[in-house]
């Protein structure tokens, strides 16, 4: 038996509690929903996001990762095995297989965005009932809430060390100009605010990195090389952008990384070794 407590989860168990807080990987903040889902693994609502336990350590999940806000109202899964959550800004199904949200809020039908403790109700017909601060809503999981169209991408201003550049900078930068910022921007959408956002710098990044709302990327420290920067954006978590790219660009490396410098550096070291040894030979036979 589980319980929510303001210190984190307390578990009875064979007559013996348990207990689990931030320091065990569990969201930070009190506990204020619990659900367990069709194999067993057992899922938190904190003030710091959701957190799911296998039995053997937490994994939490917050606005970084897609939630429109960290305080969790409800828990409640479908017959599908979405898990819907309840925050003060609206609702999230999240999908556990693919460890997505799509948010959803007034805009949507939502009576309010803030969300009941605790009420959230499936019926006999698969149906959701949700509590908010103005009613009750009603809503069918089943219904497929996709955007019908993605919204368009745009790459804005590149930055170097926080100045803009043109492109054709971008194809020979120093190297000490290895601060890059991308800016990027959605040319229209009916809800920007539901906007994220993946990117990844090809010849970094080995995979698109985890969606964002934010609407820039900086990178530091970028070593010598060639770059392509690629973003694109989702309102729905689902349907993603065409990807807009920058042009290709290039970060020079310092002289002693050229092949050049260590090719004469080779070439010195031979020299050298060699002039040793003639030197001792000329010394014995001395």
């Amino acid at each position: 038996m589980w319980f929510g407590t303001d210190q984190g989860i307390a578990v009875l168990e064979n007559g013996v509690f348990s207990q689990y807080s931030d320091k065990d990987g569990l969201g930070a903040g009190r506990v204020g929903a619990i659900a367990q889902d069709s194999h067993g693994t057992m899922w938190f609502g904190t003030e710091s996001g959701i957190s799911r336990f296998d039995g053997r350590s937490f994994k939490t999940y917050s606005k970084a990762d897609g939630l429109p806000d960290q305080f969790i109202h409800f828990l409640q899964f479908d017959r599908s095995g979405q898990l819907w959550v309840g925050t003060n800004k609206g609702v999230s199904r999240f999908d556990p297989a693919y460890e997505r949200f799509r948010n959803f809020s007034s805009r949507d039908g939502l009576l309010s965005n803030v969300m009941m403790e605790g009420v959230c109700l499936l019926d006999r017909d698969g149906k959701l009932w949700m509590g908010t601060s103005l009613g009750v809503t009603r809503c069918d999981p089943d219904y497929q809430y996709r955007a019908a169209v993605p919204p368009l991408t745009h790459l804005g201003d590149t930055l170097v060390y926080d100045q803009p550049v043109t492109n054709a900078r971008l194809g020979e930068l120093r190297p000490v100009e290895n601060q890059l910022t991308f800016t990027f921007v959605v040319l229209s959408s009916r809800d920007e605010s539901r906007v994220r956002y993946r990117y990844f710098l090809e010849g970094f990044d080995p995979d698109w990195l985890a969606p964002t709302n934010l609407r820039f990327a900086k990178y530091t420290n970028l070593p010598p090389g060639w770059y392509r920067f690629r973003v694109q954006a989702s309102s729905d978590g689902d349907l993603w952008s065409q990807e807009a790219a920058s042009p290709e660009l290039h970060i020079l490396p310092f002289f002693y990384q050229t092949p050049l410098f260590l090719g004469l550096t080779v070439v010195a070291g031979f020299g050298l070794i060699s002039g040793v040894f003639k030197w001792r030979v000329l010394r014995i036979r001395r």
